[in-house]
């Protein structure tokens, strides 16, 4: 695949994760406390609440030949006490070296926080690279997801050309 159509799609997908962390932190005042329901027709798993709360972190690596952990952290604002399904997926160039690509956790508490973590080779500032993560459930017609997506490089990405820009406008 050429450079340019690899710049494009991480571009593309750079803005995609950008709207939809805007989107999600996006928060209504009430007097409650509820869950907050953004409900997304742009997932893998069909129109559903994106309810299901991610953070994710991965080690700075500076060749392909050194491994780097990816993690995630899981959280949500109520119980969900159904199954709930995981994926990883692994960009172009990124090999699993520890770690199960996908499962099943037996649901999630609002009163926990889950840590997943898997190891991996090829996720180096070298050469930008992406690893993404799905996590979904169904219970009663109700279906919840959440995903994300870390780059290796973070200084190449749209989402850091754009915090660079808003910090030089907010200096002038």
């Amino acid at each position: 695949m050429p450079i340019k159509n690899k710049i494009i799609i991480s571009s593309a997908l750079s803005i995609v994760v950008a709207i939809g962390i805007i989107a999600f932190n996006h928060k209504k005042k009430s007097n409650r406390e509820r869950p907050q329901r953004l409900t997304s027709m742009f997932s893998s798993k069909g129109v559903g609440d994106r309810i299901i709360n991610l953070a994710m972190h991965a080690d700075e690596v500076n060749t392909n030949e050194e491994l780097a952990e990816v993690s995630v952290d899981i959280s949500m604002p109520f119980s969900f006490d159904s199954s709930v399904y995981y994926k990883w997926k692994l960009g172009e160039g990124v090999t699993l070296i520890e770690g199960p690509q996908s499962g099943q956790l037996a649901g999630i508490s609002h009163t926990q926080s889950l840590k997943l973590r898997i190891k991996v080779k090829g996720f180096s500032k070298q050469i930008n690279h992406q690893v993404g993560f799905e996590i979904y459930g169904f219970k009663n017609g109700r279906k919840i997801y959440g995903d994300s997506i870390i780059a290796s490089d973070k200084e190449s990405t749209f989402e850091d050309i754009v915090q660079n820009v808003e910090k030089i406008k907010a200096s002038q």
